[in-house]
């Protein structure tokens, strides 16, 4: 894959009642983490809706799978995954996931904190939409 850099954009909302997040699913040993997207990101901009922009070297997602939580207020978030389209585009496929293929494929991941505003919004997820 060349070194282009491919462009991942959140929506900042309040928790979850509002916004879309992007992690990367990491496989190691027998334990599965989901990375802030942010964590690979060479640049990020922010912008004047709630808008956080990343750019990320697409030779660090080639071969990774990508999570997007979209969250609108209502009971489940709209959980989509994704992987970079081809060897020669930096777009980025997503497909949507039901919440039962979200279980199968990821149970027993957990996710991985850099920062307590992420901590939190994590934490409320878990309290309040996953049982």
């Amino acid at each position: 894959m060349d070194s282009g850099f491919v462009e991942i954009t959140e929506r900042r909302g309040k928790g979850t009642r509002g916004g879309s997040y992007v992690y990367v699913a990491e496989e190691s040993d027998r334990r599965g983490t989901l990375v802030h997207i942010g964590v690979y990101a060479f640049m990020r901009r922010e912008s004047d809706f709630e808008d956080i922009t990343y750019s990320v070297p697409a030779s660090s997602l080639s071969d990774k799978t990508l999570l997007r939580f979209s969250f609108s207020g209502s009971i489940l978030p709209s959980v989509e995954i994704g992987r970079i389209k081809g060897t020669e585009s930096l777009e980025i496929e997503w497909e949507r996931l039901t919440p039962r293929k979200l279980v199968e494929r990821f149970r027993g991941y957990r996710y991985e904190f850099h920062n307590e505003e992420l901590k939190r919004i994590i934490e409320e997820f878990e309290e309040e939409m996953v049982p």
